[in-house]
């Protein structure tokens, strides 16, 4: 990584810390989306999901023990990162030095609001319609948010392992991503190669990523399996809400992005009931998932039917070296 890119991923990390290090005890601001109603509690999409839905009906203990760990994974986390960042750095200037300095007070404040937390704690634990999930603790309010928007869903699933490994948690399978990692097990994927057609990433299930040359294919194999993985959780979170007698009014089916490191919002009745979903490629190509419709109903009915996806390079060329 080139030293003008670590500058400007610092400097975007700093703004990230710098919120979360000043959130004390702050009322939350109406969201551009809050008139719409949520599907939550029947359709859980992620284990996190799962887990936070059942926290929240759960007893003092449960609601304290869960508060406790989801806070130390947030200060390995944070401590992760600032090592990364020590690590990369070249030079230290007075404002990485600030920075550096207000992210360690940051992490020395949730552990001592973790140490704080006792089996019996009075713990007040809020999920919002979209955003993180807050704890509040004995009047400080912690975000549990990951030092890097794009890392949160990784970090979500993390406190849900280790709240896993300790309390009851539902067998594997119970929700929508459990669902569309076991089918993508029994696919066959693979490149197809041929003299007169453009090399093409195809998956048994009928999803397709064609491309223009061979030329990177490391980078657009990954992110052929992102997007389709990210059509797949569409479908299966349809097949979930119709077992739940929730009709789709695919004339209103859309995507909206919220914002950073937040799921997106996908409504799916015309009054504006929606689901909260990790899609971030999605949410970058809007022409890939409208066009996926026809594919998405189809599988939800048991068809395959072939869907040939045009990925543009946005989606292709995020990183910021180039892998083959």
């Amino acid at each position: 990584m080139n030293s003008c890119y670590f500058r400007s991923a610092l400097g975007t990390l700093k703004a990230v810390i710098i919120v979360a290090v000043t959130v004390t005890i702050v009322a939350a601001s109406p969201d551009q989306f809050a008139a719409g109603p949520v599907t939550s509690r029947e359709i859980p999409i992620t284990r996190f999901d799962d887990v936070v839905d059942n926290v929240l009906n759960a007893d003092v203990t449960e609601q304290a023990r869960f508060a406790r760990i989801a806070i130390e994974r947030m200060v390995l986390a944070y401590q992760a990162e600032l090592e990364r960042a020590d690590l990369k750095a070249q030079t230290e200037r007075q404002g990485d030095r600030s920075w550096h300095l207000g992210t360690r007070r940051y992490i020395e404040r949730l552990r001592r609001i973790a140490a704080s937390i006792v089996p019996g704690s009075a713990v007040r634990i809020l999920r919002e319609p979209h955003g993180p999930v807050r704890i509040v603790v004995a009047g400080e309010q912690v975000m549990l948010s990951a030092p890097r928007p794009v890392d949160q869903s990784k970090f979500e699933r993390t406190i849900a392992e280790n709240v896993c490994r300790i309390s009851y948690c539902a067998g594997r399978g119970a929700t929508v991503e459990e669902r569309v990692a076991e089918r993508s097990t029994r696919l066959d994927s693979g490149w197809v190669f041929g003299r007169k057609t453009a090399p093409t990433y195809s998956n048994s299930d009928g999803l397709q990523c064609t491309f223009d040359d061979r030329r990177h294919l490391k980078l657009k194999k990954s992110a052929c399996v992102n997007i389709v993985h990210e059509i797949r959780s569409l479908s299966e979170a349809i097949v979930a809400l119709k077992m739940h007698g929730k009709p789709i009014d695919w004339p209103y089916f859309r995507i909206d992005h919220v914002g950073p490191g937040k799921p997106q919002k996908v409504t799916y009745r015309a009054d504006g009931t929606f689901v909260r979903m990790h899609l971030p490629s999605l949410m970058r190509a809007e022409s890939v998932w409208r066009s996926a419709i026809p594919w998405i109903k189809a599988s939800v009915n048991g068809r395959t039917v072939q869907y040939v996806i045009n990925l543009p390079d946005q989606l292709i060329y995020r990183t910021s070296t180039i892998e083959s």
